[in-house]
Parts: C-alpha cells; sequence; structure tokens
C-alpha cells in the first residue's frame, strides 16, 4: 500500500479519499476507497450576560460547543461541568469556560454577570419615642422611590405613604415598613418603630358635686395614671399644683363652675380633663293665698315663686276634685280661666310638685283663693 504524504496533514479542510488496490490473484485485483472527511475547527460559544440585582432568583448561563473531534471535556472555572447552570453571583463575576475536544484541542469562552450595588437604605424617626398625640417624621434616603405601610393602621400615613418624609401620629407603638426601589429597578426593605408612651388618662373626683350655696365645699382629687405634676384651676380663679385639696366657693354665689385639670407623667407628657362643679342655692318656694285676675296690674295670674328648684309642677282642683289647670313652668301660672271661661270666684286647691338640683322631690299643697 502506497500512501501519498499530503494525507498525513491533519488541517485539511476539504474532503479526500485513498484509494487502495489489492491482488487477490494472479490475474486479479480489487480496490478500497476510504473516505476522508475534513477536520472542522473545535467552537465554543458562552450565553447569559446581563446585569442583575444584588437579591435575584438566580441567572441561567448556557453553552454550546461545535467542531472538533466528540467526545467533548467541558469544566467551568468554579469546577461545575454542565452545560446549562444557574449561577448565583454575589458581585459582579466573570464565569469562564473551557471546551476540549478528543484530540485534546482547547478553546474558552466566558460570561460576565454584572451585579448592581447594594440598596443602602437609612431609615429614622424624629422622634423614635414621643406622647399620645405628638407628630413624629419619618425619613428614608439610599433610593429613588419609597412606599410606607405599617403593621397597625395608622390614617395619618394616609396620602403621604410614597414621600421619603411621611409626619405620622401613631396612637399607640407601631412599626413601619418601607419598601424601596432604585434606578435600576433594584429592591431592599427596612423599617423603623415608634414608640408612643402610655397615656395618662386625666380624670377628676370632684366630691361632693353639686354643693349647696350653703356647704360649698368640694374635695378636688386628680385620679389620672402615672402622674407627678399637676396644675388646677377651679373656674372661680383660684389654682393649685397639689395633687388633691378642698376648695371652697363664695358662699354667695351660685353657677356651674368648669375645673381644668393639666398633668404631666415622668417622660414629660401633658394631658388635661376637665369637669363641672355645681353650686346651687338654697332651695326656696313661695306661694301666695289669693290672685285678682280682674284687677290690672295687681296679682293677675297664680303662680308660685322659688329659687334652686330643678323641675316644677303645679295642678289645681275646684271644691269637687276637678282638674282644672297644670303647669310644668313656675313662671307659667293661672290666669282664673277654665275650658276659655272664667272661674267663679271662691277657693281652689293647688298641688305643688318640685324637685332640687339633686334630685330630691318635694310636695306642697294647700288653698287659694280666687277674687273677682
Amino acid at each position: 500500500m502506497w500512501v501519498h504524504s499530503s494525507f498525513q496533514n491533519a488541517g485539511f479542510t476539504t474532503p479526500k479519499f485513498i484509494k487502495l488496490i489489492a491482488k487477490t490473484a494472479s490475474c486479479y485485483y480489487d480496490t478500497l476507497i476510504i473516505n476522508i472527511l475534513p477536520n472542522l475547527p473545535l467552537n465554543i460559544t458562552a450565553k447569559g450576560d446581563t446585569s442583575v440585582c444584588p437579591i435575584n432568583n438566580g441567572v441561567p448561563v448556557s453553552v454550546s460547543a461545535s467542531g472538533g473531534i466528540s467526545p467533548y471535556v467541558l469544566h467551568w472555572n468554579d469546577g461545575d461541568t454542565n452545560l446549562q447552570r444557574i449561577v448565583h453571583p454575589l458581585a459582579s463575576a466573570l464565569y469562564q469556560v473551557t471546551l476540549i475536544d478528543k484530540c485534546n484541542l482547547a478553546v474558552k469562552d466566558s460570561v460576565l454577570i454584572t451585579v448592581f450595588s447594594k440598596i443602602n437604605l437609612l431609615v429614622n424617626a424624629n422622634p423614635s419615642i414621643i406622647c399620645k398625640g405628638q407628630s413624629a417624621v419619618l425619613n428614608v434616603s439610599g433610593a429613588n422611590s419609597y412606599i410606607w405601610t405599617s403593621n397597625i393602621p395608622d390614617p395619618s400615613l394616609q396620602l403621604q405613604n410614597n414621600i421619603y418624609n411621611p409626619t405620622v401620629i401613631p396612637q399607640q407603638t407601631t412599626l413601619y415598613y418601607v419598601s424601596a426601589t432604585d434606578i435600576n429597578g433594584c429592591k431592599a426593605k427596612d423599617s423603623i418603630s415608634i414608640s408612643v408612651l402610655p397615656s395618662l388618662n386625666p380624670a377628676i373626683i370632684a366630691n361632693p358635686n353639686p354643693v349647696s350655696i350653703f356647704d360649698p365645699t368640694v374635695h378636688f382629687i386628680d385620679a389620672s395614671t402615672g402622674s407627678v405634676s399637676w396644675f388646677w384651676n377651679t373656674g372661680d380663679g383660684f389654682t393649685s399644683n397639689q395633687q388633691d385639696f378642698f376648695h371652697t366657693y363664695s358662699g354667695s354665689v351660685s353657677g356651674n363652675y368648669t375645673v381644668t385639670l393639666v398633668v404631666s407623667n415622668m417622660n414629660g407628657c401633658t394631658d388635661s380633663c376637665k369637669v363641672e362643679v355645681v353650686v346651687f342655692p338654697d332651695l326656696k318656694l313661695y306661694i301666695p293665698n289669693a290672685f285678682t285676675p280682674d284687677i290690672p296690674n295687681l296679682n293677675n295670674v297664680f303662680k308660685a315663686y322659688g329659687e334652686g328648684i330643678a323641675w316644677f309642677e303645679m295642678l289645681i282642683y275646684n271644691r269637687w276634685g276637678e282638674l282644672l289647670f297644670t303647669s310644668h313652668d313656675i313662671e307659667f301660672g293661672w290666669n282664673g280661666k277654665f275650658l276659655n271661661e272664667e272661674a267663679a270666684p271662691g277657693v281652689y286647691v293647688y298641688s305643688i310638685n318640685y324637685k332640687d338640683i339633686t334630685g330630691k322631690k318635694f310636695n306642697r299643697t294647700g288653698s287659694l283663693t280666687l277674687v273677682r
């Protein structure tokens, strides 16, 4: 067999063949033709170059190979040997891959995964500890857009939950969450708590209340929770810094007095409350025994006169017990008529029921004379 030297060149790129002629007998020959295909260049392509956020679900990368002599051996610079894989870079990384064929020819390629910088949120509240009813300003920086929420519904957060510095008025200790997005579309979350100090629950005990003008002394007691300082105004010009004290109103002036108490606790929180103290006059009732409806400007109406009366009822009957007149207003009296007719002169009977400001009931009965 004779082989042309050019067939020993492994780098040829067009098909070749070898023709073998062998003598099989004295006058016979046989022919064998061997086709030799060209050896194509070994090639590798790595895919998956991209940019991602620091927090991601993984990035797919892959490799395609051609040419050379199979089988191939493939390995990445991190030891992986798969043609397709998911990578999870924590920072920008170059994934290099090498492909080796049966003839130990090697080619390389790479995939660049760029990881955007992590969002560094700065979140604070000013102040972070408040008294109930006070406000605080939330503040966040480090991204481009923000959404605020809270673990307890806070109406004050509405209409400003997408700004970086909302002003809030939590009614109890509340945790505020912020979701942020940067210019690359990457997201981050953080939270800040605002502590609301317990309420003082201001309350006043005034004992007794109401009081009579003849004994107008009231014992005032602070019934708040955790109070350490006090400022009282009893409504008549008197003030006090005591937690409890006795105060006597003027014995000659009846009326309603608005008492105000301002309290503070050890944290500097303040609150206030009010109560109305009633000083009622002496209960008096005068009932005349006669009236003259026909004489001008002279006792023309039968009515009672009184002080300190909170509820009033007057009933007038004739001698046979027939009800002629009823009034629930002490200023509204009987004009001496019944069914629009003038009542006859003579003696009539009244029954008056009334209550003082404390609710105590009284009754007076007697007779009156109608003079014409």
